[in-house]
Order: structure tokens, then sequence, then C-alpha cells
């Protein structure tokens, strides 16, 4: 596709992008729209969709707002191919590939605990925590749509496992969900668990919801609901590589809910397992992934209005990198919605406000809610 004339109101009056750059003319209006409250507008849109004027040396120019690209038209020269509603688009080709019969063929790398630098040619046990979430449905709710158990849960994620591949090994192999908790039948459970985990080459993954992560005096113990016996231990060293990957302090700050996928491998003493790597993905009281109570407040507002709604997941994307927090699936186009609720991070929190105001101002298609 052939970018089309890119124009821009600037002042009274509407001028092609070259010209304002490369004229002498073109140049007083650019100087002296700089550094003023005034924004050029790219009328690749109806409205327009705000720019701003730079300086170089003694040159003026034109650039699109940080983290506006998306707001252009397909044919501007100044959209930029990106998305408020995945963290997938961060992956280099290969890195996930469907396969003829509809598997899912993923490039991981499940020990590494650092996180990867771009291109991102491999899928952590973040991305593939998502993507077993994504796949399973888990994160859209529809109005109306039965309250969610852990029984539920299980059989989606064990389905949506069925469908991925991990090298030349099926996701299902290696990974244990464990049964709903029934203090009857709990050993039974236990013993399936550390057999999986035994006969796993290289470690077996467990997904269940976290119950606790618990400070001792050499390591942190990862204790899952519905396998209260398992012994689970992660290094202090571990622990900070993986916040450190994550962005996030979930080792010193419990979430409510979460659920919780670990590398296992059996440890030196009987009975014990080494948690070599770790995913958490905060959730809701329904499964649904939020990352705080405002926002799954926000969630069940729009469930309650009779929306659709879809969390964007992050996948490998680096933490700074803005995804709007809900969907709201009405119609042929999602409605991006954004949650400012302080997350913690406070470049990420800055970020998404900048984003959401932006597109506000733009007159985009979104609906922002305050903290």
């Amino acid at each position: 596709m052939n970018p089309q004339t890119q124009r821009i109101a600037i002042g009274t009056g509407i001028h092609t992008a070259e010209w304002l750059v490369s004229t002498r003319a073109g140049q007083t209006i650019l100087k002296d729209c700089h550094g003023t409250d005034r924004r050029p507008r790219c009328m690749c849109q109806p409205g327009g969709v705000e720019m701003y004027v730079g300086r170089r040396g003694q040159v003026f120019y034109l650039s699109r707002m940080p983290g506006s690209g998306f707001l252009h038209a397909d044919d501007c020269a100044s959209v930029e191919d990106s998305t408020l509603l995945s963290g997938a688009i961060s992956y280099a080709p290969g890195a996930i590939v469907e396969g003829a019969d509809g598997t899912l063929q993923l490039a991981a790398n499940l020990e590494r605990r650092e996180r990867q630098s771009e291109p991102i040619t491999e899928v952590s046990i973040d991305g593939v925590l998502d993507l077993l979430i994504e796949q399973a449905d888990l994160n859209r709710v529809q109005p109306g749509e039965d309250p969610r158990t852990w029984a539920i849960v299980r059989d989606k994620l064990l389905a949506a496992s069925q469908s991925i591949t991990v090298g030349d090994m099926r996701l299902s192999d290696v990974l244990f969900l464990p049964d709903r908790y029934v203090r009857e039948r709990s050993a039974n459970e236990l013993a399936a668990c550390e057999a999986k985990i035994r006969a796993a080459q290289g470690g077996a993954l467990i997904l269940a919801p976290l119950k606790e992560l618990r400070l001792t005096t050499y390591s942190w113990q990862v204790v899952l609901k519905h396998l209260p016996g398992l012994r689970l231990w992660a290094s202090k060293e571990a622990a900070e590589q993986m916040e450190a990957r994550w962005a996030a302090t979930y080792f010193n700050a419990n979430p409510e809910y979460a659920l919780c996928l670990v590398v296992a491998k059996p440890a030196r003493r009987e009975g014990n397992y080494t948690v070599t790597n770790m995913a958490v993905l905060a959730t809701d009281a329904n499964y649904f992934p939020c990352r705080s109570h405002r926002e799954a407040e926000v969630a069940s507002e729009l469930i309650a209005e009779g929306h659709p709604i879809m969390r964007p997941l992050r996948f490998d994307c680096d933490p700074a990198q803005v995804l709007a927090d809900f969907a709201v699936l009405d119609g042929d186009n999602p409605t991006p919605v954004f949650v400012l609720a302080p997350t913690g991070a406070e470049e990420f929190d800055s970020a998404k406000r900048s984003v959401a105001s932006l597109m506000e101002r733009n007159h985009a298609q979104v609906k922002v809610y305050p903290a």
C-alpha cells in the first residue's frame, strides 16, 4: 500500500507534511508552533490525530506522539504496526507457529529466568501461561456466564494443553493440574503429582491457583491450592530474578487470587521439590485475569452492563509496553478499556495515562476509568 500524501492541520491552515519540513515558510510555521501547547493534527483520520513539533539543531520536524501510531490510518506515513490488545505481537516469526493440524508449536525456553531483549525468539514460562489462558478462553467473559469453579477452569486448561507443543513434546504430557481438593483423595493426588515430577525429564510443569508465597530462612515456599502437601521451594536468588522479569513484586506482596505455573524438579531431600522457574497471573475470584481490586470492580461493572469483555494478555512483551486493561467486544471493533489505578510501576502507570489521554483527546473509541 502506497502511503497517502500526509496533510497536517496547523494554525489556521492545512499543509502537506513535506512542505512543512522542506520549505522556509513551512519551517517558520513549525518554529512558531514548537514549544507551545498547540498540537498539529495529521488529517489521515476524521478530526485528525495529534502530532508534535521537534527540533534538531536549526531544523524543525514533525513526529507522531509517543504511543499514537495505531491511531493513524493504515495508509498514513505515521502509522505504526502495534496493538493495545495483545503482547504476542512482540514475538519474532517462528516463536509461535500454527501447525497444519491446528496445534501451536512453541520455540520455548521454560528455564530462562531473565527477560529477553528484542527480537523475542523464545516463549518464556510467562508466555506459556498466557497462551494456555488464551487458548482456554479464560481471558474472556460473557454476560450471564456461570461462575467459574476450579473444576471448570481445570478442564478448559487441560483441553488447551493438548493443542500446544513445546519442541517435539505435547504440553499436556508434562503438565499436571490438580483436581479439586477432597480430603479423602488428597494423598492420591499428591502422589500422582510427585510421580509426574520424578518422571519428567527436565522438570514437570504444575499449574494451580496460588495460595501463598511464604518466606523462610533460606528460601521461598510456594504453596499451591489443591496440593497442600506438596513441598515446593524457590531460592531467594531465583525469586529476585523472576521478579525482575515480571517487573512485579509477587513474592513480597501475595496477590489475593492468582494462577501459578511452576517448573518443578526433585530436590536433594526426599519429598521436597525445587522450583526453577515460575509464572504468576493475578486474577479475580472468577479466574478472570485482573491485576488489582479496582480492575476487578471495573470488569464486574462492564459485565453487569451487558458487555462481553476480553483481557489482553502480555505474553513476553516489555513490562513498560502499554496494553489496554480490557476490551469491550460489542460490535465489530473492540473498544479498549483503561483503568488508571496505580500498579506500583510508576513509569508504566504514567505511560498508560498518556495513551488513555491521547486517545480521548483524539476522539478514539476508548473507555477510561479513574483509580
